[in-house]
């Protein structure tokens, strides 16, 4: 919590908690004339059935609602899958894939983006927010992904 209240205030946006459908339906009323709303599901795994469930039924209680997956470009391509696999029962919309400041292999951002073929709305680049969280210039990203190839 600590990190995204540092985040908030950095944007200055308000931050609000939920632990509960009830309290988070609450919420999303509370700020139902704001344009954008972030909701973060505090990193939860995708191996926990309970939790997955659970994140579930909070998103199909709202409409209205786009959800992006976030993944993380150094993560291993059957990690990746599992995560797609486990995230699929959701209606997500969009990608982002972080941390490719941490990586000099992007071909897995080309491979779930194919195979979930969702666009890809947001990479980031570093620590420094907001600065590096950006919409990804496809045809940089795709200079970066052969360029490796080629180089390995």
């Amino acid at each position: 919590m600590e990190q995204l209240q540092t985040y908030a205030d950095l944007m200055a946006l308000p931050l609000e908690t939920a632990s509960t459908q009830k309290q988070f339906q609450d919420v999303l009323r509370k700020y139902e004339e704001v344009d954008l709303i972030l909701v973060d599901t505090a990193g939860r795994s995708p191996l926990n059935k309970m939790a997955m469930a659970e994140l579930k039924a909070f998103m199909d209680a709202c409409s209205n609602i786009e959800i992006f997956l976030v993944m993380g470009a150094t993560t291993k391509q059957t990690d990746l899958w599992e995560i797609t696999s486990r995230f699929g029962e959701l209606d997500v919309k969009q990608l982002i894939f972080t941390k490719l400041d941490e990586t000099m292999k992007y071909g897995v951002i080309l491979n779930v983006v194919n195979r979930l073929r969702k666009s890809l709305a947001y990479i980031t680049t570093g620590q420094d927010v907001p600065d590096d969280i950006e919409v990804p210039d496809p045809e940089r990203l795709a200079r970066s992904i052969l360029q490796v190839s080629n180089s390995g």
